[in-house]
């Protein structure tokens, strides 16, 4: 991965974060690693343990978020779900997979000091993107 693209990746990250808390959900972990891999975050929305997935674009050139979300990830995401359940004594709540797409947008102005500004993104939070049983089809 580009050091452009990783870096644009966790400003998508902070971002979708920002967007949740805003939401209501409470934000447990942040690139929580496991051995079966990675997830962007892990939040509470009221009595369910969602399991988010972050994917930032700064154009559609490459396709939308959603399509790099393939059985191989949905399986990773899945064995991160429960390890963190597990782990944290949290596999009696109920589970969801989430995904926040962020579109960051080139800023036409630029403000006084280039480093205070905020980026400009639409955010769009897509709710049960899978389910255990689509991964086992």
């Amino acid at each position: 991965m580009r050091k452009g693209s990783f870096e644009t990746g966790r400003l998508g990250e902070k971002l979708a974060a920002r967007y949740l808390r805003k939401k209501g959900y409470r934000v447990l972990a942040k690139n929580y690693r496991t051995r079966y891999g990675e997830i962007d975050i892990v939040a509470r929305d009221g009595g369910v343990l969602c399991f988010v997935e972050v994917k930032t674009r700064t154009s559609l050139e490459f396709g939308h978020g959603d399509e790099f979300i393939d059985r191989h990830k949905m399986r990773q995401i899945a064995g991160v779900a429960e390890a963190f359940a597990s782990k944290h004594g949290l596999d009696d709540m109920s589970q969801r997979f989430d995904c926040v797409f962020v579109m960051l947008k080139k800023r036409k102005r630029k403000g006084l000091w280039g480093w205070l500004r905020r980026p400009e993104a639409e955010i769009e939070l897509a709710r049960d993107v899978f389910t255990l049983d689509d991964i086992r089809r």
